[in-house]
């Protein structure tokens, strides 16, 4: 406590000439590494050790549970927020609720300088981000006072150190020597404090590199080769003696460059092995041994016990537009089966993502429920690990080729991706390993809707009757699922097919067709109950045929039916008209200006709406779906979400 209460106060006071944040709008916004990640991690696909720290003991002295903080509570900008009498910066994933005017913190753990450091989020994207927190302020205060409050704010920065790292390679492969490699360090850290300063900011504070040498973890790799009286890594440290000599050159260019530029370097690397060298000094017993961890100086990275994947509940998720994260961003169709324009994924990303929502879907709220990051897109997943999960779904699509027809992914589509992703986690993490993953993912479903609206609309000459269309669906389904069953899947999660005939896109056709009183299409909710009155059956039989098969149908019809029907109960005032779109009940799928009708309304308070759009529920309603689904009573579901994953 006492190194970090020196630190602020240095920051604060000694170094500008007058203090930096008295100002009323002296925000404080965020960037670098694991020294200062207060959950962006939490939202990537990334594996445990990038992960921020997500679990316990992480987080347990302050907060009493993990915020994925590296530490067992606060960080140096938690601190620095406090004496500046600021609320907690929020992480960049977290602002959809929060105000922007303190500040955002865009750190995560494991970046660099460098896109080639780690799979984290780096620093060139933590500027873009920053950048569209810029847009997003302009936005809500406006240009003048926007730009008052960026070029009030302070922007900290702690960076470089995993970049010193990655280039600790052995065996003398590294291909750069090491000047020519501090010097792409520092051009991608002076073009992204151009970038800053180009966004309006002008007070600048910078962490040098610590004693990187003598950590703990460092400690043990010198172990490794022989070294055993617990000394520090040499060379470890001198690289970060080299870019400490380069740092301040670099800032004192800028400003020379940039009119109006200030800065303060904090010499962490001095204060910092100092509280090593002299413990009492600063109030600790123990220096060199870390309080969580294994090995030498429980120096191996395993605190928590997360560090090492064991029998992770993967999470594979295939369907319609209620579950498509951005597939449908990346195949040639029309923007009637894509969401990926503004009013979209407002509320939570604050820009479109590709979801039929203002935020996030089921599978999102259930990959949280489960301690599992955002599952990617298919059409995402380079450069992603596999071991969480991928998602399949693609809006529009159905159990049958011909709903909508080569314009969307159809579940069999589906399944062939599905079958490259297994082969992929092969190559990833060998046979063995992949099996126990595929066996104990759950495998969850939205499908058979858009296969419903297909009979209804076609015309008179549709050649089927109801029950040989419903029988039809459920062949496709269960060969899809015997599929998914062979490459290894055993854990199936279904949604049956809500009430699609009380949707708003439905009321506004039944009022053009004259039933004006705001009734439901009874055509389409008898058909319907038809498919979810077989969906239980088909699964029963797979039960009894396939070994080990385990599945849930969330009775998405109930609870969905219910919601619209009360709304009070659920939290909404307005059920029946969506929040975007236009025409009666806005039932005109027309939100965003991108589909065949180019104008639409936006509602002012999202949170009253039960459906964002003509069709899609709000994320707000997604979250209760959710929550229902992961440990709801067995009125809604046979087996909860939770007891499929354990």
């Amino acid at each position: 406590m006492a190194l970090i209460s020196s630190l602020c106060i240095f920051v604060l006071v000694t170094h500008f000439a007058t203090p930096i944040v008295c100002h009323e709008r002296a925000a404080l916004f965020v960037f670098g590494d694991s020294v200062f990640d207060s959950g962006n991690n939490k939202y990537i696909n990334a594996t445990a050790d990038l992960q921020g720290s997500n679990y316990f003991p992480y987080g347990e002295s302050f907060f009493k549970h993990p915020t994925g903080r590296v530490s067992n509570g606060r960080l140096i900008p938690d601190f620095i927020a406090e004496y500046a009498n600021l609320p907690f910066i929020p992480p960049y994933f977290e602002i959809g609720k929060k105000q922007l005017i303190h500040g955002v913190n865009f750190a995560s753990a494991g970046s660099g300088c460098l896109a080639e450091t780690s799979g984290a989020i780096v620093l060139k994207t933590q500027l873009k981000n920053f950048e569209n927190v810029i847009q997003l302020l302009k936005r809500k205060m406006g240009k003048t006072e926007s730009h008052k409050i960026l070029a009030n704010a302070v922007y900290i920065f702690s960076t470089g150190s995993n970049d010193m790292f990655a280039s600790l390679v052995p065996n003398s492969t590294f291909p750069y020597s090491d000047r020519e490699y501090l010097q792409m360090i520092m051009g991608n850290l002076t073009s992204v404090l151009k970038g800053v300063y180009k966004g309006g900011g002008r007070k600048f504070v910078m962490l040098n590199l610590g004693p990187l040498g003598c950590l703990p973890s460092t400690r043990v790799l010198n172990l490794r080769i022989g070294v055993k009286n617990g000394s520090c890594l040499e060379e470890a440290t001198n690289k970060a003696k080299m870019f400490n000599s380069a740092l301040p050159k670099m800032l004192k260019q800028l400003e020379k460059q940039l009119p109006g530029f200030k800065y303060t370097i904090f010499n962490f690397f001095k204060v910092f092995a100092d509280s090593i060298h002299n413990p009492t000094k600063y109030g600790f017993k123990i220096s060199e041994t870390a309080c969580c961890g294994t090995g030498p100086f429980r120096g191996i990275l395993s605190c928590g016990g997360k560090r090492q994947r064991s029998h992770q509940a993967a999470l594979f998720v295939f369907g319609d537009s209620l579950f498509d994260a951005g597939n449908n961003n990346y195949i040639n169709t029309t923007a009637s089966f894509q969401a990926n324009y503004f009013p979209y994924g407002e509320s939570f990303f604050k820009y479109p993502t590709g979801r039929n929502s203002n935020g996030r879907l089921i599978p999102d709220f259930i990959a949280e429920y489960a301690n599992l990051p955002f599952i990617p897109p298919y059409f995402e997943i380079r450069n992603k690990h596999l071991v969480h999960g991928v998602n399949f779904a693609s809006g529009g699509s159905g159990c049958l080729a011909e709903t909508a027809r080569g314009a969307v992914m159809d579940l069999k589509t589906q399944l062939k991706l599905f079958q490259n992703v297994t082969q992929l986690l092969r190559n990833e993490v060998g046979e063995t390993e992949s099996k126990e993953i595929l066996s104990n993912a759950v495998y969850i479903f939205s499908t058979g809707s858009n296969d419903i609206f297909s009979a209804l609309f076609a015309n008179s000459s549709f050649p089927h009757s109801d029950t040989e269309y419903v029988q039809m669906i459920m062949g496709n389904l269960t060969s899809v699922l015997k599929g998914i069953y062979k490459e290894g899947g055993r854990k199936f999660v279904m949604l049956n097919v809500g009430p699609i005939g009380c949707i708003p896109t439905i009321k506004a056709f039944n009022f053009q067709m004259g039933v004006t009183n705001g009734s439901c299409m009874e055509e389409i909710t008898n058909m319907t109950k038809m498919f979810n009155s077989a969906l239980p059956q088909m699964f029963k039989k797979l039960e009894k045929q396939l070994r080990g098969f385990k599945y849930t149908i969330f009775n998405f019809f109930k609870v969905f039916g219910d919601s619209i029907d009360n709304p009070t109960k659920y939290g909404f005032k307005i059920s029946e008209t969506a929040c975007c779109g236009t025409g009666p009940f806005r039932g005109i799928l027309s939100c965003g200006e991108k589909r065949q009708v180019k104008e639409y309304e936006l509602c002012k308070n999202v949170k009253d709406y039960l459906f964002f759009d003509a069709v899609h529920p709000t994320e707000l309603a997604y979250q209760q779906f959710a929550a229902l689904l992961w440990n709801g009573t067995t009125d809604v579901m046979i087996l909860r979400f939770d007891e499929m994953t354990s």
